[in-house]
């Protein structure tokens, strides 16, 4: 719905400017100290001015002078070419006036501090102009002279007022100069203000992190680089050849510019980053592992909000809480969102009696209640700050459910701030809870943040190098890594109710070569003609796939009732809708639909969006079911979140197609079982940038596989049909190539090999990212581990610092060997630091992702370093007995199941005489450990731990 148009009267005044252009600057070697002493803004006015005032006329025939007309604005004070005074509507235009009050007018006599903006429209015309690089151009101007043109001018530019259907009215600009102006201003004046509950749909609210956006336009590039010199190859001509010359030149373009530009993009967008995040594709005891994780990371409280509850299994429930509690007085609060309260009000009496006979578990301490406000959300939090959001209602539901679950895990205190903020505005905790909540919440709030910063010079110069001799086929894929390794530590948004509409829009608006979507359901609220109609434009323009996941309910099943056959019904003609439209633009361009030809479910619960595998987002939401007002969607909160991961979305993408029907995926794509190999590996290692033997982690692999007829019978068909065993094994390797993981020939290599020889398969090892590009700043971090560690000691009144900040220290970190040397000049420090050794190796260790070899002594007395290292071996006789228990000393917890690859790795690695014949593992723990340990497979995963008697 549109209201009258307005036409705006926007003041200007017209400037008469001279600028010249020097192409040597005789204080050159001046500037270049200053920017070598690093303690100078280089792009600060007063720099600025130096440099364009300093430069004098020591070569007359090197400048040229470019008398220009400048136009500024009298609203913002910002400066145009003339073009905007063109633009400007005649007087005959309908529609009311509103002329805008103009500000001050410019003292042309004190100019000299507006030389850099007066000069930016006209940058790109003076590097034209004057043959010098448009990255250098700025340096070589200067202003010779400007004076006023006269009275102020009033130009038109025409707006109107829109309405949604939800009733939210906004303004627009429909025509007329300074466009951008008005779209970023408009709300600002009086009489102008936007709604406050206006949810901007204009897809371009959450633009990708620094380094994705570099790595897009960068492949952006290659593909069209690599589709050229095919082409060339096959036509063998000289316009051919040079399209192709032109084309890969364009890719060393951007290749420079990314490395020039990178870092200054990364430390000036100050969006947060996730410190660890990992993806978890399954169903629903997948889930519950997830689950188990982030409660056990707790000390002494977790919050839990779920949507729905069903006694029928709260024996499972209570059984999985046992565990993860594991005979630690944990206390449980449980928020329940019961989103259909409003349908069905039998459901909170219910659920109230459903958590009353879970309190009554002595093993357990529960404190619960319904949500003060109905929500779907599945969200938990521990008092560590351990995030797991997810699809699954984990208390309503078999655990041998076979329907497709996603979530992520996060450990991100700032993440869970924010999460646990967004709880109380959205008043989704129960008034049952309130203390409780408040004293987990003040327990998160008091973690301090660990300040990172990117460290990429040495990998800059490194690839530039390569570039500078010509090794472009070297460079080329070490940049797309280290955009990749930058990305470890993602950009993420969270996703809130009202967010949601906004952003399946802002994915259909942002996608180039892939778009996938899941939802429970498809329906026409949600996944609309509108919407169909903009994916079908955006897909056909760049030959793109379309992934649509749908569907709880297993394929060619009967329909439960008659909502879900209405509901199965609404799928198809939705499905049909999009297949209509791809055949009619068919001859527009190229664009796949997955599924191809099926309107049956697919058995996947799981609600995402995943762009270009470069972005992932989880939520709680069926997107592709409601649309975006009360009435279609109900009342019931949700939330999501999104992140910037190339390697997540990638592998969140195989994972998900792993399990879904063989009419939702595309044949013989190798993506699911990369991803399936990278769960392995993160099931073997402690975290990213571990390397693992490769032979041992397809071992565990492939016994995954033969354990489930359906993988099995997959990747026979599709893995070991027509191939040898190195013939898949490099199917496997391939993966590296796309980021999926790495693949070194040996623990002490560098690189990546997406292809292995048979020598090479003994000492190869794998890894899921190469590099840490971020450093921790250590100092800071560490002064606040040891003060946490040494916290009794703090100053009560708060006057004076902790003794460790009293005097002068000095903190030796080496990545490489891993390990911590402490200096302090204060004698007294080292005897407070023996007495609480085990609370300061605690402490430190939590701020890093693997395992630090600690020391310390005071400066310059030699004093013999203290090696707090870990060793273990066994001397006695090996029989079942013997190894159990040195399996068990290598678990985090023995007391919960845990995946049986980690512990026994890190056990063989210490006592290699422990290692057990291949294949052997499963059955020696089933057939001689059966007395001092028990033994669970899920998903083909076996799981361990010590037999409670």
């Amino acid at each position: 719905m549109s209201g009258p148009s307005i036409i705006l009267e926007i003041p200007v005044e017209i400037l008469n400017t001279v600028f010249k252009i020097e192409k040597e600057d005789p204080l050159k070697p001046i500037m270049d100290v200053m920017k070598s002493t690093k303690k100078t803004d280089s792009n600060s006015q007063s720099v600025f001015r130096l440099r364009a005032l300093s430069k004098s006329s020591s070569s007359s025939s090197q400048m040229n002078e470019f008398p220009t007309v400048v136009l500024r604005d009298l609203w913002k004070g910002k400066y145009w070419t003339m073009k905007q005074f063109g633009l400007s509507l005649a007087k005959n235009i309908i529609g009311s006036i509103h002329q805008l009050e103009p500000i001050e007018r410019l003292d042309v006599g004190k100019s000299e501090g507006h030389v850099k903006d007066l000069a930016a429209p006209f940058l790109g015309w003076f590097a034209k102009q004057s043959e010098i690089d448009r990255k250098e151009i700025q340096g070589h101007v200067r202003l010779e002279s400007m004076a006023a043109g006269g009275e102020v001018i009033y130009l038109r530019t025409k707006i109107s007022q829109k309405e949604d259907r939800t009733g939210r009215k906004f303004w627009i600009y429909e025509e007329g100069p300074f466009k951008q102006l008005v779209s970023n201003h408009i709300d600002q004046l009086p009489g102008f203000e936007m709604d406050e509950l206006e949810v901007t749909e204009d897809g371009h609210n959450w633009p990708f992190s620094p380094e994705v956006m570099a790595l897009r336009d960068l492949r952006t590039k290659i593909k069209h680089s690599s589709v050229a010199v095919a082409k060339q190859r096959q036509s063998k001509n000289e316009k051919s050849k040079h399209a192709a010359e032109h084309l890969q030149n364009e890719v060393l373009k951007e290749a420079q510019q990314i490395l020039d530009t990178i870092r200054e993009r990364i430390e000036e967008d100050k969006r947060p980053r996730l410190n660890q995040v990992k993806q978890v594709v399954g169903f629903r005891q997948d889930m519950w592992d997830a689950a188990q994780e982030v409660i056990n990371s707790s000390k002494k409280q977790v919050f839990v909000l779920t949507s729905f509850s069903n006694p029928k299994f709260s024996t499972d429930v209570a059984e999985m809480l046992a565990e993860a509690s594991n005979g630690r007085d944990l206390e449980l609060l449980l928020s329940f969102g019961e989103p259909d309260r409003g349908r069905s009000p039998e459901d909170i009496k219910n659920t109230k009696k459903y958590i009353t006979e879970l309190s009554k578990d002595e093993r357990l301490n529960i404190k619960g209640g319904v949500s003060a406000v109905s929500n779907h959300s599945k969200i938990i939090i521990s008092d560590t700050g351990v995030i797991f959001i997810c699809s699954c209602n984990l208390f309503s539901g078999s655990l041998e459910s076979g329907v497709i679950e996603s979530g992520l895990v996060i450990h991100d205190a700032e993440c869970a701030k924010v999460i646990l903020n967004a709880v109380i505005d959205e008043k989704w905790v129960s008034d049952a809870l309130s203390v409780q909540f408040d004293e987990l919440y003040s327990r998160v709030k008091s973690i301090e943040s660990t300040p990172y910063s990117p460290e990429l010079s040495g990998i800059i110069s490194e690839i530039k190098s390569n570039i500078k001799k010509g090794e472009f086929w070297y460079a080329i894929p070490k940049l797309e890594r280290m955009l990749m390794e930058i990305a470890e530590r993602p950009i993420w948004s969270l996703i809130r109710t009202l967010d949601h509409r906004p952003f399946m829009g802002d994915c259909i608006e942002r996608f180039e070569n892939r778009l996938v979507m899941a939802s429970d359901g498809l329906r026409s609220n949600g996944l609309d003609k509108a919407s169909i109609q903009r994916i079908g434009v955006r897909a056909s323009e760049h030959d793109a796939t379309i992934h649509l996941w749908w569907g709880r309910h297993a394929p060619n099943s009967r329909p439960f009732d008659a909502i879900d056959e209405r509901g199965r019904k609404e799928a198809k003609g939705r499905l049909t809708e999009l297949r209509t439209l791809n055949k009619n633009q068919s001859g527009k361009g190229s664009w796949k639909l997955i599924p191809r030809n099926s309107n049956e479910p697919m058995e996947t619960h799981s609600k995402m969006f995943i762009i270009d595998d470069l972005r992932l987002m989880i939520t709680s939401d069926n997107t592709l079911s409601f649309g975006d007002t009360e009435i279609e969607r109900g009342d019931a909160g949700e939330l999501g979140i999104v992140i910037d991961n190339p390697r997540l979305a990638f592998q969140t993408r195989g994972s998900m197609e792993l399990w879904l029907p063989n009419g939702a995926v595309i044949p013989q794509d190798h993506t699911r079982w990369w991803a399936l190999l990278a769960e392995e590996v993160s099931l073997n290692t402690e975290n990213l940038f571990d390397k693992t033997s490769l032979m041992e982690t397809l071992d565990s692999f492939i016994e995954r596989i033969e354990s489930s007829d359906w993988l099995k019978t997959r990747w026979e068909n599709e893995m070991e049909s027509g191939s040898d065993e190195m013939g898949v094994i490099n199917k496997l390797a391939l993966g590296g190539k796309f980021g999926m993981y790495s693949i070194a020939e040996s623990n002490t290599s560098r690189g990546n090999k997406s292809r292995l020889s048979p020598d090479q398969l003994e000492d190869a090892v794998i890894s899921l990212a190469i590099k840490n590009r971020w450093h921790i700043q250590i100092d800071h971090s560490i002064d606040n581990a040891l003060i946490t560690a040494l916290s009794q000691y703090k100053s009560k009144t708060g006057t004076r610092p902790h003794f460790i900040k009293q005097g002068r220290r000095d903190y030796k970190l080496s990545y490489k060997s891993k390990k911590l040397h402490m200096e302090f000049d204060e004698e007294f420090v080292i005897p407070y630091l023996e007495k609480h050794r085990k609370e300061v190796l605690r402490e430190i260790d939590s701020l890093f992702d693997f395992n630090l070899e600690i020391s310390w002594s005071l400066t310059g007395k030699g004093q013999k370093l203290h090696d707090f290292s870990n060793s273990f071996g066994v001397d006695e006789e090996i029989t079942p007995e013997t190894w159990a228990n040195s399996l068990i000393q290598f678990m985090a917890n023995p007391g919960i199941f845990e995946f049986i690859s980690q512990p026994y790795n890190r056990m063989v690695a210490s006592e290699p005489k422990l290692k057990l014949g291949k294949g052997m593992l499963a059955k020696f723990v089933d057939e001689e450990c059966n007395e001092y340990l028990e033994w669970v497979k899920r998903k083909g995963k076996l799981l361990v731990r010590r037999r409670i008697l």
